[in-house]
């Protein structure tokens, strides 16, 4: 099966409710954002709440790798517990069962077990640009949504199933955290609050929806549009941002396997 470029419409039908079967679409595209052939490493600073040692040296080593690295890579916060009435702990739940994740603080780059430093050298330096994937937002007022309209783009010939996740962020949420001075004005830095829904799939897909599956040529890309509920109280919209994650899987277990990431800075 060859691919070739197709609209958000025949994308949703095609390659996602029927789960990516083997068939060449045809259809015209809609307009698509630019996908910059680059690789990100994903820094991901799991926390709680409630835990003294996250709001200690978990806060103080997440906001080192900020100052140095949020410029240049995607960095966000998995954390359970009250963040202000956000999603945040129905992904922290499921990402810490799938990686069997137990102790507080963790990080994880690339969604795997590499020093953050390694896997900077490892991904940005060394590795081939398989996809990647950029992103717009809008704000709708009734009801309070965000719309992420995206466009995936490979820059090699590649055969698996690849998957997209839109990790939505919102940064400096004041809420109390166990072990940090600032107590219940604790301010937390890049939250994972939710994840993009596709509309039409209502069950929040939380490790990537199936975007691609089979022989994908260099130059394939699609626009899909995800969505999540907003709050009333992240009123800035500068300090909204996502997460795009495109990953495939082990064939042995299902977790994971990271690709690429990228965010608007």
């Amino acid at each position: 099966m060859k691919f070739i470029q197709i609209s958000l419409a025949l994308a949703l039908t095609a390659l996602c409710l029927l789960g990516c079967t083997k068939e060449t679409i045809t259809g015209t595209s809609s307009t698509f954002i630019t996908v910059e052939e680059k690789n990100s490493v994903l820094y991901f600073h799991y926390s709680h709440a409630d835990t003294v040692d996250s709001g200690d040296t978990g806060y103080t080593e997440f906001s080192a790798a900020l100052l140095n690295y949020d410029s240049l890579h995607v960095l966000a916060t998995i954390t359970g517990g009250n963040a202000g009435g956000a999603n945040n702990d129905t992904v922290y739940t499921s990402h810490m069962a799938l990686y069997g994740i137990t102790d507080l603080p963790f990080y994880q780059s690339n969604l795997g077990a590499l020093s953050f430093q390694q896997a900077i050298i490892d991904h940005t330096l060394s590795s081939t640009v398989v996809a990647n994937a950029a992103y717009e937002l809008d704000f709708l007022t009734d009801p309070s949504k965000i719309i992420i309209n995206t466009t995936t783009q490979f820059f090699e010939d590649v055969q698996d199933s690849f998957f997209l996740s839109a990790y939505v962020i919102v940064d400096s949420i004041v809420a109390n955290q166990a072990g940090h001075p600032d107590g219940a004005a604790t301010n937390h830095r890049k939250v994972v609050v939710d994840v993009g829904r596709i509309d039409g799939w209502p069950d929040p897909q939380y490790h990537g929806y199936k975007v691609a599956t089979g022989i994908i040529e260099k130059g394939y890309k699609f626009n899909l549009t995800f969505e999540a509920d907003r709050l009333a109280t992240w009123t800035n919209d500068s300090l909204i941002s996502v997460a795009l994650v495109i990953t495939t899987r082990n064939p042995g277990t299902g977790v994971p396997i990271f690709v690429n990431a990228n965010t608007q800075h």
